[in-house]
């Protein structure tokens, strides 16, 4: 609470409209109905901050073991009910519990940012979860055409945020060109 308190106190000094929030993590100890409970009343305590500071906060899963499909992430924003809550959705943590243009569909407006990056099932399969996310952009199992039906069908219009490895002037072109090549597929 105290780290997301001052990140909206931030957020309003920088006239950041979104703040990405891990909401909790399940582990043997920690239950996933009190994971939900506790992190939705935290989020209810702080909506009156980020108001006041005028970001959203948008919520994210990271393999926490905490919202894992898309019915579940749009429920949880409901209970949240509040038009400063909700999703940040990450094209490439997806691929691992299903499509994200499923997600999309099933969350439309209450999405508000998207983290653009790849996955494969096959390298996750062969060599570990971790490392499907060792593939070029636009090489892996994410469906862009798909995905890119998804969010023009819900009206998305947020931001594009890649989350790959960045690099010098020639990997940065090539990124631009293959997101260029991946929105409008």
């Amino acid at each position: 609470m105290k780290g997301l308190r001052l990140a909206l106190s931030e957020a309003a000094e920088l006239d950041c409209q979104r703040l990405l929030l891990v909401p909790g993590v399940v582990t043997k100890e920690v239950r996933y109905d009190d994971c939900w409970h506790r992190s939705s009343a935290r989020i209810r305590e702080v909506i009156e901050a980020a108001e006041k500071a005028k970001c959203k906060i948008c919520v994210e899963n990271v393999w926490n073991h905490f919202i894992v499909d898309p019915m579940s992430a749009a429920r949880f924003v409901d209970e949240i009910s509040s038009p400063w809550v909700g999703w940040h959705l990450d094209l490439g943590n997806l691929i691992t519990y299903g499509w994200p243009e499923h997600w999309a569909h099933i969350l439309g407006p209450r999405v508000f940012n998207l983290h653009i990056k790849e996955y494969s099932r096959k390298k996750r399969d062969a060599e570990g979860p971790y490392k499907g996310f060792q593939v070029e952009l636009g090489e892996g199992d994410n469906d862009w055409a798909a995905t890119m039906r998804a969010l023009d069908e819900i009206g998305y219009s947020g931001w594009g945020i890649l989350e790959v490895p960045g690099g010098d002037d020639a990997r940065l072109k090539f990124l631009a060109e293959r997101t260029d090549q991946l929105f409008s597929s």
